[in-house]
């Protein structure tokens, strides 16, 4: 019975040949994250004091410029030390067309983004840097030099898998400060990364095992 109440997507990727391995633990997608005292202060929100929130990269790179002249504070905070680089820049290359690999007829995999999308998405990285503006003068960034920077109100935008309770709890960050939106599209589309982990069992485990296991889950996560 718990294979209808979770996300059919998600439950493909624990499925083989009709059978199910695992169950979604939890998981997440990349979004976009906007300080909404900044945005107000640069004069980027609607009459309901929400962000006029950017919906391509290109406008993403106008508004972090404008937060910048208008506030003094980085428009947009991109990590990249601590295994965050990639992670973050995937979404931006992937919007501008990059395949990062592809699967060879013998079934092995060959790099691909050496490519002019991946390129263009480089440029546009560097755009922000030195077209906009709009980065911190810091350039080595990790996940929670991005947070505090972003609750402190010293950044703007920055990517984001869902709230965090870091900025409240460690920079006591106030609620209506957060606003999060989809992610911005590129050239060839909007994408977002996503990400998760799974409860696992063993194929060899008997039925009364597994009715088990998923009882334990239950009261461990406070399901009734």
């Amino acid at each position: 019975g718990w294979i209808e109440y979770l996300d059919k997507d998600l439950m493909e990727l624990c499925e083989k040949d009709g059978h199910y391995y695992g169950l979604p633990r939890e998981s997440y997608k990349m979004g976009l994250a906007c300080n909404a005292e900044l945005f107000k202060k640069a004069g980027l929100v609607d009459e309901n004091g929400v962000p006029k929130f950017p919906q391509t990269w290109e406008e993403l790179g106008e508004t972090a410029k404008i937060i910048k002249e208008k506030t003094g504070q980085a428009g947009f905070v991109l990590p990249t030390i601590n295994n965050c680089g990639g992670w973050h820049f995937m979404n931006i290359a992937w919007a501008y067309g990059t395949e990062f690999m592809k699967q060879n007829d013998d079934g092995t995999w060959t790099a691909t983004f050496d490519s002019p999308e991946c390129v263009a998405a480089l440029q546009f990285v560097k755009d922000l840097k030195w077209k906009y503006n709009a980065l911190p003068d810091n350039a080595l960034i990790d996940q929670p030099e991005m947070q505090k920077l972003f609750a402190v109100d010293q950044g703007a935008m920055y990517l984001t898998s869902g709230p965090d309770v870091y900025l409240t709890q460690t920079y006591g960050m106030p609620f209506d400060r957060w606003s999060f939106t989809k992610m911005p599209a590129g050239p060839k589309g909007r994408y977002a990364l996503m990400g998760g982990k799974t409860w696992m069992f063993s194929p060899e485990a008997t039925y009364e095992q597994i009715d088990a296991c998923l009882k334990w889950l239950g009261i461990a996560n406070g399901y009734k």
